[in-house]
């Protein structure tokens, strides 16, 4: 083969070679590149697990794949809070639950742990976790209730309570918030006077009531506009069902891509629309420097997070009062001997005044026990808000990595024998007493075991303003009204509803009588 020919084909040859050496090198840098993203989505993941994996989970019912706990949750028609109590004493106080296939999470059922949880190491565990699905509706996370533990959060809880929550702002309004109960029960006796029975439904007026008394909290002045009471209630309505629907986006991450998830994220959106159209007129307005509304702004927070937390209050505000009202009522129907004695109690307190006044309140012993005994059995939360660890840290001793889900029962807490005797009975003479005789004769304030809001540092911002409205709510419709079955002899049910608060399945329906 002449010399140029074969000088062709070897250049050939080379081509060939160098080609097929170049796809070699393409195919090997292409796997290891692919190799390295890999390493890097899982390493990303196992670091975003870590502290999580980490945990030293308590003993629990057994799973099964996929749906993890809820065949058991689920099981006879029970709500989740008695469930858990039921699970607690066959699998201790502490125990890991799994809803679905998604992280699991700690439940903790007896007051030594939850006092350990909300108090003794309450900024350990002050981290939430909110259902994705609100998100809209509270501001991307940004507000009292759902916001982490920080900076932020410690100006916006302090302004709140210090501003118009605090006892001088609130004495202040004292007179207005009279009134607002006077309209009140004003419409309930022309209700009343129009039914052949006398028979009316007070939720729906306590929780107007209540719209008007939170709106001089947050725009610092009464809203005299009906329509505004009517709108917002209609959106509060709307907004329960809504948050309260169970979402299979929830349990199982896949379920996020059905239509049935995106249509409520879309009505939550509309829903946002609807609040900051309602509350315009007013943030349009210069805000005294006793609202809540002032105290947001001198944060120069953005408008969408203002709005967010306004309407917060009168979302956790409204039903969790107007609930627990009709909830006392519907046991001073069942205990007509318990609404004789606040009667009285009223009457020799109030030196013959027709109306409870808000400085009585303080003198109404029986009545606040009635008010606490109420809160004890039917806690408008009875799941509380979950926490989450905010670092590393320990439950009794048991690790609990940064990121664990831990939740209190407080129903569980509320309804321990080893606390409180025969919980299942309404006697509000329990918080008559200082003590309570515990295992052995052990001394135990009763007081200390007493948390329908919660307790430490993420305690409800509004506590002490709530138990004030039911106290003086409730008093004064027991001074106006006598309460009793909508039909003789036909007690009032109940049984009770989870939506975003425990309410009643049924509402009441009760006779009034007016007293005077």
């Amino acid at each position: 083969m002449p010399p140029e020919v074969l000088k062709g084909c070897r250049t050939r040859r080379l081509r060939k070679v160098s080609g097929g050496m170049g796809l070699q090198q393409l195919l090997t840098a292409f796997s290891t590149v692919a190799c390295a993203v890999a390493f890097l989505i899982v390493l990303r993941r196992l670091l975003r697990r870590r502290s999580a994996s980490a945990t030293d989970w308590p003993p629990g019912p057994g799973k099964l794949p996929i749906i993890g706990n809820l065949h058991q949750l689920a099981r006879g028609g029970n709500l989740m809070h008695h469930t858990l109590a039921e699970l607690a004493r066959l699998h201790g106080p502490a125990m890991t639950i799994w809803i679905g296939s998604r992280q699991p999470m700690i439940v903790v059922s007896n007051a030594e742990l939850a006092w350990e949880v909300l108090v003794s190491k309450s900024s350990d565990y002050a981290s939430r976790i909110i259902l994705p699905t609100v998100k809209a509706i509270f501001g991307d996370f940004s507000t009292i209730t759902t916001s982490n533990a920080g900076s932020s959060w410690n100006a916006l809880k302090r302004g709140l309570q210090n501003g118009p929550l605090g006892p001088s702002i609130v004495s202040a309004q004292t007179e207005q918030h009279e009134k607002d109960l006077l309209t009140m029960i004003g419409r309930m006796k022309q209700q009343a006077a129009e039914t052949k029975d006398h028979v009316i439904q007070p939720l729906s007026n306590i929780r107007r009531a209540t719209i008007r008394l939170l709106s001089h909290v947050c725009f610092g002045a009464r809203v005299e506009s009906e329509l505004f009471v009517e709108s917002l209630d209609e959106i509060l309505e709307a907004t329960i069902k809504i948050t309260s629907y169970g979402s299979l986006a929830e349990a199982f991450p896949f379920a996020s891509f059905l239509p049935s998830v995106h249509r409520r994220r879309r009505m939550t959106l509309d829903l946002k629309s609807q609040i900051a159209q309602v509350f315009l007129p007013y943030l349009q307005q210069s805000p005294p420097t006793h609202s809540f509304l002032h105290v947001l702004r001198s944060q120069h927070l953005p408008e969408d997070v203002i709005i967010s937390n306004i309407y917060e209050m009168f979302l956790l505000g409204v039903d969790s009062t107007a609930s627990t009202i009709v909830w006392a009522l519907a046991f001073l129907i069942h205990h007509q001997n318990v609404q004789e004695k606040v009667y009285k109690e009223i009457v020799n307190q109030s030196g013959g005044s027709l109306m409870v006044k808000m400085e009585d309140v303080g003198k109404l012993h029986y009545l606040q026990a009635v008010v606490k005994e109420t809160m004890r059995m039917k806690p408008i939360a009875p799941m509380a808000v979950p926490h989450s660890a905010a670092k590393d840290t320990k439950l009794k001793g048991r690790r609990v990595g940064k990121g664990t889900r831990v939740t209190v029962n407080i129903h569980a807490l509320h309804y321990d024998p080893e606390v409180w005797e025969h919980p299942d009975s309404f006697k509000p003479e329990r918080f008559l007493t200082r003590s309570n005789d515990g295992d052995g004769g052990k001394q135990q304030s009763v007081e200390q075991w007493f948390i329908p809001f919660g307790a430490g540092l993420r305690t409800c911002a509004g506590m002490e303003l709530g138990k004030l409205q039911v106290a003086l709510a409730l008093g004064n419709l027991v001074r106006a009204f006598k309460w009793s079955p909508e039909i003789d002899g036909d007690l009032p049910d109940l049984s009770e509803q989870m939506l975003i608060i425990l309410t009643m399945k049924n509402p009441l329906r009760a006779k009034i009588e007016p007293r005077d």
